[in-house]
């Protein structure tokens, strides 16, 4: 606004107008071009690392890393007991308990929905396995209060991890067996973490 008020002022001097009719352009071209990189790369709710983000990371993270996918259990039922405002403060209290508990190096984005995505460098999946379900007991001792219904309640998260080593390095193989063992979670009784090794062997921590 400044420089555009000094364009006014100085119209008829040709060399000094242009010039700041050039700054008025860059800093227009900056600014598309950061408010661009947030709206593809960052969840605008949680502020973290959105789907888009997260596949170029996993293209560039190394040979060896442990994926962890994550999932509110009974989300649903939040939204509809609590209203969707609270949903929203439930998703980004998680969102900031996955991030803050881990190391530098790793990676947590928002994959969609109630679902997100870890990723841990030079990390085995059964010691990614151990991380996690710290992570999810932390979680299970948050308290939520409800300002629409005035009560208090706690929730949990499921998890499914897998590692690179067991997905021969191809992407949609190591998040298949990630969302393979999520739901394998789920369907065992939800608020666990569930390692993906084999088709018949996954092990499960409670």
């Amino acid at each position: 606004m400044i420089t555009s008020a000094l364009v006014c002022a100085w119209f008829d001097q040709s060399g000094i107008s242009s010039l700041f009719t050039s700054l008025i352009a860059c800093a227009l071209l900056i600014t598309l071009l950061f408010n661009s990189h947030d709206l593809a790369f960052l969840d605008e709710l949680t502020g973290l690392p959105g789907r888009r983000a997260l596949m170029n990371e996993l293209k560039h993270c190394g040979k060896y890393y442990c994926l962890a996918m994550a999932d509110i259990d009974h989300f649903k039922i939040i939204n509809d007991t609590h209203g969707h405002l609270m949903g929203d403060e439930v998703l980004k209290k998680v969102a900031k308990m996955l991030s803050s508990n881990l190391r530098h190096i790793d990676l947590t984005g928002r994959w969609g929905g109630e679902e997100f995505i870890m990723i841990l460098p030079g990390t085995t999946a059964e010691q990614g396995q151990e991380v996690i379900d710290r992570i999810r007991i932390a979680i299970t001792e948050v308290i939520f209060t409800s300002t629409s219904t005035n009560a208090n309640f706690n929730i949990t998260v499921s998890f499914g991890v897998c590692d690179s080593q067991l997905a021969s390095l191809n992407l949609k193989d190591m998040i298949a067996k990630a969302d393979q063992a999520l739901y394998q979670a789920k369907s065992n009784g939800r608020n666990q973490v569930v390692l993906h090794l084999e088709a018949a062997d996954i092990a499960t921590f409670t």
